[in-house]
């Protein structure tokens, strides 16, 4: 399909969405002013699930267009380093870079979590967390006991991407590799190990930072209460209430700890207790 026949596809499912569909009476939205409610409302609801699917396939491209281009020299010769720059060079947002790189370097290897992509059936984001969350069990695991799970562990968060969201996947993959993960020492129960201890610190498309930590149940309880000491409620000026959610105030405690008004809490200070 060139450029010209994919513009005609998209031009007919946005005419038919557009205003001036409804004032000519023509398009969905004119169908929707008919007698035929039911019939209208499933073709409104297809045109949204086939955009939803052409993105996913959209996603699919672009992730074989740049290994492709990686395979053929491309970014060697428009002197970048790798296709993730060549991403780089599109007008796309960072997360979404990253997503499509990682993609397209497991094009290969993953191949059912590929064909979902390729046929429209899963997003990006879902399988990005399908991939990442691989990286997860194999980091816990380490690559020569990873190697021997890989294959169940795809699967299974596979499986788990299909009906739930990125955020749960991830989970899913955060307890595999609890489970998996090796004891060291072998006496010591994972909720208790500090060596399985991880934490990420990542930028939004819009900007913002997301902050992600998985650590032993000493270290927790320690984070735990020096936020909580920190996040209670502080009531307004005139006796009302904070009106400040938990989720907000725990946020202000971790931004205080980062950047205190006086300069005397330290991140070592609050983990010692």
């Amino acid at each position: 399909m060139n450029h010209d026949e994919l513009a005609g596809i998209v031009t007919t499912l946005a005419d038919d969405l557009a205003p001036t569909a409804v004032e000519s009476g023509t398009g969905v939205g004119a169908l929707l002013a008919s007698a035929e409610a039911i019939a209208d409302d499933k073709a409104l609801l297809g045109v949204m699930v086939t955009a939803v699917r052409m993105g996913n396939i959209a996603s699919y491209l672009l992730a074989a267009a740049t290994a492709r281009a990686e395979a053929i020299g491309i970014p060697v010769r428009h002197r970048l380093k790798n296709g993730r720059d060549l991403l780089r060079e599109l007008p796309l947002a960072p997360a979404t870079v990253n997503r499509v790189a990682r993609l397209a370097q497991h094009l290969n290897d993953l191949p059912n979590l590929v064909r979902d992509v390729r046929d429209g059936d899963l997003g990006i984001e879902h399988a990005d967390a399908v991939i990442r969350g691989l990286d997860h069990v194999a980091t816990r695991m380490g690559a020569a006991g990873f190697d021997e799970m890989r294959e169940k562990t795809a699967t299974t968060l596979l499986a788990h991407a299909r009906i739930d969201q990125p955020a749960q996947v991830m989970e899913k993959a955060r307890e595999l590799g609890h489970e998996l993960a090796p004891l060291d020492p072998p006496s010591t129960p994972p909720a208790d190990n500090p060596s399985l201890n991880q934490a990420s610190i990542t930028r939004t498309d819009e900007g913002r930072v997301t902050l992600e930590a998985d650590l032993d149940q000493l270290s927790g309880e320690k984070l735990h209460t020096a936020l909580d000491a920190l996040a209670k409620p502080i009531p307004a000026p005139d006796g009302s209430p904070d009106p400040r959610p938990r989720a907000q105030r725990t946020a202000d405690a971790l931004v205080s700890v980062i950047d205190p008004p006086g300069g005397s809490w330290t991140v070592s200070r609050l983990l010692s207790g």
